[in-house]
């Protein structure tokens, strides 16, 4: 009965071990993740203030909605190229 016991203690005692090492690996996944996310949205907000940019200084040379459509165009072919790039890492 005393082997059976021992038994379970280092079982138990194991599994805090490789569950303390875990809780932290999964703190650090859990803070990566989030930095990535955040990373994320600071450059999509970059983005928009690109397009935001590209249109104000075009309404400089042109009518606003000529702006509009020239800025249209030019996020469309980014998009687009940005999806060919996609596919390409895909394959």
């Amino acid at each position: 009965m005393e082997t059976f016991a021992d038994f379970i203690v280092k079982l138990i005692d194991l599994f805090n071990k490789e569950f303390t090492v875990l809780r932290k690996k999964l703190l650090f996944l859990a803070l990566a993740v989030g930095m990535v996310l955040l990373a994320a949205f600071v450059a999509g907000a970059g983005f928009i203030f690109v397009i935001i940019g590209i249109y104000k200084g075009l309404c400089l040379l042109m009518l606003p909605f000529l702006a509009a459509f020239v800025t249209a165009v030019v996020m469309f072919i980014i998009g687009g190229g940005m999806l060919l790039c996609a596919r390409l890492i895909i394959r």
